[in-house]
């Protein structure tokens, strides 16, 4: 069998295994309150840290919130808040196979992840901050 072939044929299950990192890029869904939170913005901070992310910019109702796994995988995401919602917005990212082809975006499989975790624990600190946990 010539060597470029079987070069060629070792690199096929790569190849496979990579495609399986890749998925859609998913927004997490909104954090509605019933009750306005005056903690909104504090509970979201301590949700992050929580999480290992950091704020890279705060401003009133917006935090820019970024994330570094293993020194090289970077992701940054806007968290849009009032008193009763939290929006989640892709920004950036670094290393993780970011692409945006025919109006689909895809990405590493692990953003989805961090960033759903993320919210999963902003609701979790709003719940303990109204329950008088926090």
């Amino acid at each position: 069998m010539p060597r470029s072939l079987l070069l060629a044929l070792l690199c096929l299950p790569c190849l496979g295994v990579s495609a399986c990192r890749i998925a859609p890029l998913l927004t997490p869904a909104p954090i509605l309150l019933q009750e306005p939170s005056s903690d909104m913005h504090d509970a979201i901070l301590r949700a992050m840290v929580h999480r290992g992310w950091r704020p890279i910019a705060d401003e009133a109702g917006k935090i820019t919130a970024q994330i570094l796994v293993r020194g090289r995988h970077k992701a940054t995401v806007d968290l849009l808040y009032t008193q009763d919602k939290v929006e989640f917005a892709y920004v950036s990212s670094e290393n993780l196979d970011y692409e945006y082809v025919d109006g689909e975006q895809t990405i590493h499989k692990n953003y989805n992840s961090w960033v759903q975790l993320l919210r999963d624990d902003i609701q979790q600190e709003l719940l303990m901050s109204k329950t008088g946990g926090a």
